[in-house]
């Protein structure tokens, strides 16, 4: 009889469903070490494994219930594996219980998601560069319409993920750290799906490492570019580091240990010099020295010369390390400091020719002009037939390029004092640029469209619209 009862009981068990009721979440800093763990194994950077938990689920696999998080359209745990939209076979089950194997599971399809063949490349595709992940990313949550970022540039599901990159790992505190170019994303008709202009690769203007990956033995640098760093010699919790100088160099000694908050992604290592070991977050370490442009004349808007100097879009002179500020900007330079920004490779466009008569397809500047006429953001001088290289470029002209180049749109009730001579299509080039909040004129109501534009002036409007308006 008591044989028959357990056998009873056994069947029940057996058929009745699967309960999680004592299912607790880990601590953040044990998943993340979790993820650490499996992305360094599956070489994706650890920075965009949590980046994507932490939008997904905010690093939990079980929801207040103690039930495994699925979503409505049937992403599972910490990770949102989807089974029915991924190229693998996995044991659905076990994605609910097993948070290692859904971490593992989540790295492997993002890792076929960069290598799909119809996915563009960014730089050198090389693994350990976080850049170089942007479409994975994106694949990762669907190439629909809604993580098309030039339609949604604040929603865009990489924009997301790579603004928590950004931002939770310290690489960048008081501005976006990553800057894409224009990605040229189409659709076919009646239909949401994205698809990739076919052989168009991209290119970026920084690239940078990732900071997580590093081993025990490695030779790790110093990132300089707050100046002197936090050094703490007992434990990564010290309230009283000492600092180090930026540039110099030191070995690595210990596993990456976490951040138990929810809101930093960075890591501690364990550094030695030779003479001093302590502790120094990940977002200070960089694989190779790294040089920071300090211009001896820049006393204003500083912050936004440096981004843009960050990027390469805009540069000082290296005869004598100025930037020459106050110097007005030139037709070629503008020129130049877009299609920069926008990540055009004008040395190997096939642009036609733009048919102006103080150029040739020799002269210095010619394939960007040709590229820029092309976009159609620039165009001609004298009836169309000069570019006139050399001249300086007025306020209303660098309207005009910066609403073009961007496509910017919009309206506003703010009125400049001294536009209304202007041609109405150039007042509109200017109300589109202060509809945007990139321009807000003098304090005495004018914008002083014939005036040509400053090198600091053309820097801060560039910077108003990369961390304003796109991001």
């Amino acid at each position: 009889m008591k044989r028959r009862l357990l056998l009873s009981a056994l069947i029940f068990f057996l058929l009745s469903p699967v309960t999680y009721a004592e299912a607790s979440n880990l601590s953040v800093a044990e998943i993340k070490e979790k993820i650490t763990s499996v992305a360094i194994e599956e070489e994706v950077p650890p920075e965009v494994l949590k980046a994507i938990s932490f939008i997904e689920t905010d690093y939990e696999h079980f929801n207040e219930d103690g039930e495994p998080n699925i979503s409505d359209d049937g992403g599972i745990g910490v990770m949102q594996v989807t089974p029915d939209n991924i190229d693998l076979e996995v044991d659905e089950e076990r994605l609910k219980t097993d948070i290692d194997y859904n971490i593992e599971i989540a790295a492997k399809v993002l890792k076929n998601k960069r290598n799909l063949s119809y996915i563009p490349s960014i730089n050198d595709n090389s693994s350990d560069t976080l850049e170089n992940w942007y479409f994975a990313v994106m694949a990762y949550n669907g190439l629909s319409e809604r993580n098309d970022p030039n339609i949604h540039p604040k929603t865009a599901y990489a924009e997301k993920v790579f603004n928590r990159i950004g931002s939770s790992s310290f690489l960048e505190f008081s501005h976006p750290y990553f800057l894409f170019p224009k990605f040229e994303l189409k659709y076919e008709e009646d239909s949401e799906l994205i698809v990739f202009a076919d052989g168009r690769d991209y290119e970026t203007n920084v690239r940078t490492s990732s900071r997580q990956m590093y081993e025990q033995g490695d030779t790790v640098y110093v990132d300089g570019r707050d100046g002197d760093v936090n050094f703490r010699k007992n434990a990564p919790s010290d309230s009283d580091p000492i600092k180090v100088e930026g540039n110099t160099s030191w070995e690595i000694i210990s596993e990456p240990i976490e951040s138990s908050s929810l809101y930093n992604d960075f890591v501690y290592y364990k550094v030695s010099n030779g003479t001093q070991e302590g502790y120094i977050t990940s977002a200070y370490l960089s694989d190779q020295p790294i040089e920071y442009t300090r211009f001896s004349d820049i006393h204003i808007y500083e912050d936004e010369i440096y981004y843009l100097t960050k990027f390469n879009i805009i540069n000082g002179y290296q005869e004598d390390g100025t930037f020459k500020p106050k110097d007005y900007v030139t037709r070629l330079q503008a020129v130049h400091m877009v299609l920069r920004e926008l990540g055009i490779d004008y040395e190997n466009t096939d642009a036609p020719d733009p048919g102006f008569e103080d150029i040739t397809s020799t002269t210095y500047g010619y394939d960007a002009i040709a590229e820029a006429v092309r976009l159609g953001f620039i165009n001609g001088q004298d009836d169309g037939r000069v570019f006139n290289r050399a001249g300086n470029l007025t306020r209303s002209q660098m309207a005009k390029i910066m609403v073009k180049a961007y496509e910017l749109e919009g309206d506003t009730d703010k009125e400049f004092n001294d536009i209304d001579i202007m041609h109405p299509e150039t007042q509109g080039y200017i109300n589109t640029l202060a509809a945007n909040e990139i321009t807000t004129g003098y304090l005495d109501g004018s914008f002083k469209p014939n005036d040509p534009i400053k090198r600091e002036h053309f820097a801060l409007f560039l910077y108003r619209y990369l961390t304003e308006v796109e991001s």
